[in-house]
């Protein structure tokens, strides 16, 4: 088949998991075997590197050893002993990026499908975030992690505003390491928490990155307020700054959702010294085109949540008004408990509510579109420079990670389509990921995640559902 492993060595360990496993097929084989074996060669697909100097190669080779990108080129000699993954007929592309989504909502998937974001608010952030325990945490992390591995996204940043404690916060880094997924962990106060000493304090922040610097998939991000959310908090602002100048002290990113409806914080921010190159504004929906370009003028970044935010806050942000101001746009899944948040969904709503905008700003017909092409970098290269990460993931480039999604463009719904980046971003979806490797490990094969047992985890999170929103 397609994308899958034509060696007996393909499959991967079970990560760890501590719930049962289904066997997997062939020999398992722990982390480093696979450079003994000779590496893996992902053979005879058309390579979408990302990398200017190579550009897309029709057909191509893409050889990981050592957890890393040794070479991409037309052809490549397999090592001996080289685990192969047949390609051809699939596109290859680095792993997609998702730089801004809660997993602890993946407990209450489907509960907000119909919410507006008052009714969400209500009902899942206030009243049964509270009564989360360390242990749903972890769950959430876990099974949000598998998602997006599911859907080719190998980075996620689980932006975390349900840990309540600090074994809270220990175990959701737990769920993501477990996954398998290159986890940024973004810690926020708790979503019912406001005020300059609400978690997490110096020392909680400390103990995650000692968990964090000592695991190569692993990173940590701060998430403060908005200036908005705290406006009325006695030391709400002088929070926000501590937890700026924290990241900025420990080189690590800072996401914040602000712009919803106003761009005032944008000034605030600029006028405290807090915008800067480490910062990634959430949503900014209400963003003025000069907003955005004293962001970019920072070298700041914009997170936008397409689907969610039609939702539950409106239009999206403008992407041609971001464009114009300098701004390297990023795309977001945001909220698992409201809509499915793999990237293709989100990089089409995008592009589709701009072309909408093209229409009512001209009174169309159009003679032009924003082209498909150019929004991958979206979830790629600039989501990736976003975390700080462009030197690890984001494109098919020696020396980077080896974060790989084998896309199968012969399906039912992408044949006919030469291209594979027109393939990827207007006709697939979930179901094409044949593979998805992190790291140079395979953790989706033929379709199907590695070595995990859906059917309990399915059990575990409806258990989990019941009793986070009884009686509520």
């Amino acid at each position: 088949m397609r994308g899958s492993a034509v060696l007996t060595a393909g499959a991967v360990s079970a990560l760890g998991m501590p719930f049962k496993v289904q066997a997997s097929a062939g020999v398992k084989f722990t982390e480093g075997e696979h450079e003994r074996r000779g590496g893996t060669l992902i053979r005879g697909g058309a390579v979408v590197t990302m990398d200017p100097a190579p550009g897309t190669l029709p057909r191509g080779d893409v050889l990981i050893r050592d957890g890393k990108i040794e070479r991409v080129a037309p052809r490549i000699e397999p090592p001996r002993g080289a685990q192969i993954i047949d390609a051809s007929g699939c596109a290859v592309l680095p792993g997609l990026v998702d730089n801004h989504r809660h997993l602890w909502t993946t407990l209450f998937r489907g509960v907000s499908v119909d919410h507006p974001f008052g009714a969400y608010f209500q009902l899942v952030s206030q009243r049964a975030s509270p009564r989360l325990t360390p242990e749903d945490v972890y769950l959430g992390g876990l099974v949000g992690g598998l998602e997006a591995l599911h859907s080719g996204v190998t980075t996620v940043l689980d932006w975390n505003h349900a840990c309540y404690t600090r074994e809270h916060a220990l175990r959701a880094v737990a769920g993501l390491r477990h996954s398998g997924v290159r986890g940024v962990f973004g810690y926020a106060a708790p979503s019912t928490a406001y005020g300059p000493d609400v978690p997490p304090t110096g020392e909680d922040v400390a103990a995650v990155k000692r968990v964090t610097d000592i695991n190569s998939l692993l990173d940590l991000a701060i998430a403060p307020r908005s200036p908005k959310q705290v406006a009325t908090v006695p030391g709400g602002l002088e929070r926000i700054a501590r937890d700026v100048e924290l990241a900025r002290s420990l080189g690590v990113p800072v996401t914040m959702h602000t712009g919803l409806d106003t761009d005032a914080d944008i000034t605030t921010l600029a006028d405290r010294g807090l915008l800067g190159p480490e910062l990634t504004i959430i949503h900014a929906n209400m963003l003025t085109e000069s907003s955005f370009r004293r962001v970019a003028e920072a070298g700041g970044w914009v997170s936008v949540s397409p689907e969610v935010e039609m939702q539950m806050f409106g239009l999206p942000s403008p992407l041609r008004a971001m464009l114009r101001a300098g701004i390297r746009p990023t795309i977001s899944g945001d909220l698992p408990a409201s809509q499915r948040s793999d990237l293709f969904t989100q990089q089409k709503f995008l592009l589709q509510v701009q072309r909408l905008l093209d229409w009512q700003a001209t009174g169309g017909p159009l003679t032009s579109l924003l082209p498909t092409a150019d929004t991958l970098p979206y979830v790629t290269t600039n989501a990736a420079a976003s975390l700080g990460m462009a030197d690890r993931v984001g494109s098919l480039t020696p020396g980077k990670r080896g974060d790989v999604v084998v896309l199968n463009v012969r399906d039912a719904n992408t044949l006919g389509v030469e291209n594979p980046v027109s393939a990827a971003l207007t006709y697939a979806h979930v179901g094409n990921v044949e593979t998805v490797l992190v790291d140079g490990r395979v953790v989706k094969r033929d379709g199907q995640l590695v070595g995990v047992d859906e059917e309990e985890l399915h059990r575990r999170v409806l258990d989990a559902q019941r009793r986070l929103l009884a009686e509520l």
